[in-house]
């Protein structure tokens, strides 16, 4: 049932509010530096992160010599860390002024003209689509299908999957509070639609983070460096219990098109054997596809290129 304009609204405010916090999160952060080895400096490797154990602790180890060791962390510890970067001053990354001081106004982040007053150099233009997109993504959504649990269940997936997008192609990391939040969230969903779907969707998450981790710890091995990162597999896992297995292998399929569609020309044209990208985004859409169009993507190639 459709809902109020009054539930409207307040559905996309939440959308923008959580977007204003996705993009709060990656303004003026930078990427950060590939993890060393502290006893030789080289490459870690964290193909011993093992699915699911590896939202609480991870098992690197150096691809140079024998170090190893086991990091534990839990979920009030990402949580917190998160809740810091979202409080640290905003630098412009024209001129690294603190943007925190008055210098950009609500209004203009939302108007998407935003400037820093001290060099003038645009900041704000993706983030204020970003607040835009998620606040109509949730209005609509609830306009058509009503503020019941199970919709805001799905928008607070999709909105995960943008964050990621985000995140990890600006910073090239997939927080843990996204992946697991999201996990958790699926299990709720999941549990509140019936013991099949409960099932379904434990099956889900176990080959989506196997898959992953699987190809992960053989390129590993393969190539002598990191192939696939911890965030991938945990976002895997995210997206196989709420699109169950068959909706994995779709998103699988569709992000490795993606990705190569996108990078195989960059690569060319930089003449690299190796070239670093950020799989989660191509992973999050292929993601989006699957949850939206799923079931006519997987009709369609039985038909079509099965002929059954």
């Amino acid at each position: 049932m459709p809902a109020s304009l009054l539930a409207t609204v307040v559905a996309a405010l939440v959308g923008g509010a959580l977007g204003s916090l996705v993009g709060l999160a990656v303004v003026g952060t930078a990427e950060p530096d590939d993890p060393r080895c502290p006893a030789c400096g080289g490459a870690l490797n964290f193909s011993w992160n093992l699915p699911f154990l590896a939202w609480f602790v991870q098992f690197p180890s150096c691809f140079q010599c024998s170090w190893r060791a086991a990091v534990w962390s839990w979920p009030h510890e990402w949580v917190r860390e998160h809740l810091a970067t979202l409080r640290r001053p905003r630098a412009c990354p024209g001129c690294a002024a603190d943007l925190s001081g008055g210098r950009v106004s609500l209004a203009g982040w939302v108007t998407l003209l935003a400037r820093c007053s001290a060099c003038g150099v645009r900041l704000g233009r993706w983030y204020g689509l970003l607040i835009l997109g998620l606040a109509i993504m949730w209005g609509a959504a609830v306009w058509h299908l009503g503020f019941a649990v199970p919709t805001v269940i799905d928008l607070l997936f999709v909105t995960l999957l943008v964050a990621i997008t985000v995140t990890d192609a600006a910073l090239q990391i997939i927080p843990h509070e996204y992946t697991f939040g999201g996990f958790v969230l699926g299990i709720v969903r999941a549990v509140l639609g019936g013991g099949d779907l409960l099932v379904a969707g434990l099956v889900g998450a176990l080959v989506g983070a196997g898959l992953i981790w699987l190809v992960g710890a053989v390129g590993s091995w393969w190539l002598k460096q990191e192939a696939m990162g911890t965030g991938d597999i945990n976002m895997m896992a995210m997206v196989g219990v709420f699109l169950g297995w068959k909706g994995v292998l779709l998103t699988i399929m569709l992000g490795s098109v993606l990705g190569v569609l996108v990078v195989g020309p960059i690569a060319l044209l930089k003449r690299e054997k190796y070239l670093k990208l950020p799989f989660g985004v191509f992973l999050a859409g292929g993601a989006l596809v699957a949850f939206l169009f799923g079931s006519q993507v997987i009709d369609w190639y039985v038909r079509v290129l099965l002929g059954a």
